[in-house]
């Protein structure tokens, strides 16, 4: 039986990805896809505006429809779509990417706000996805820490969700690269923020520490 992994990373070289953080997602997932007893696959926002060239055939394959995202006291309907990762020779192995499409990506205030539904949308997209079902979750970086705290909390009872390990890796020790950003830098309190997220006062550690 394969080891499944489901690689989070907001950028990934290849589809929508400018930097170091997108060319690690990429390379690590080639890495594991050449593994036979790894089934890899890998989860990124599916920004509207995206950096990249000749790709404009990306959201062509939706997959899941009317996925359901809390955030907040309101509802956000998210769809995945699925695109290969470009090879940069024939001999690599074939890694699917499952772009998490909201609306709200690219109207988001701040990256907080888009981080929350990265983390939310692709814990309830494996909610309602049974064709893959992954024993992993790597977390490539702070815009994906609270998938963990997600999987701990609010969903840690399900039968499911609730027994998927996680792996939290931090691309940059920078502090402005782990999401710890001063509270003047972008408009939503972190009050509004914890609110947004759907989770209490108590989060407040696994916020600063982990993810925003």
């Amino acid at each position: 039986m394969k080891l499944k992994i489901l690689l989070v990373s907001n950028q990934v070289r290849g589809i929508d990805g400018t930097g170091g953080l997108g060319d690690v997602a990429t390379a690590l997932a080639k890495a594991f896809a050449l593994h036979e007893d790894i089934d890899i696959r890998v989860l990124m926002p599916g920004y509207q505006t995206v950096s990249g060239k000749g790709i404009n055939d990306r959201f062509h394959t939706v997959i899941t429809k009317d996925i359901s995202v809390p955030f907040g006291d309101k509802i956000r309907s998210a769809h995945i779509c699925q695109y290969m990762l470009p090879k940069s020779h024939s001999d690599e192995p074939s890694v699917p990417c499952y772009l998490l499409c909201i609306e709200e990506f690219d109207q988001a205030k701040d990256l907080p706000e888009q981080a929350i539904l990265l983390c939310r949308g692709t814990i309830e997209f494996l909610r309602v996805f049974e064709n893959f079902r992954p024993d992993i979750i790597h977390c490539n970086d702070w815009h994906t820490g609270l998938i963990p705290v997600y999987l701990n909390t609010l969903y840690g009872k399900d039968p499911y969700l609730g027994r998927i390990a996680t792996l939290y890796t931090t691309h940059n020790a920078g502090y402005f690269y782990q999401g710890a950003f001063p509270d003047k830098a972008y408009p939503t309190p972190a009050e509004r923020l914890l609110y947004l997220a759907g989770l209490g006062s108590w989060a407040f550690q696994p916020l600063q520490t982990r993810s925003l």
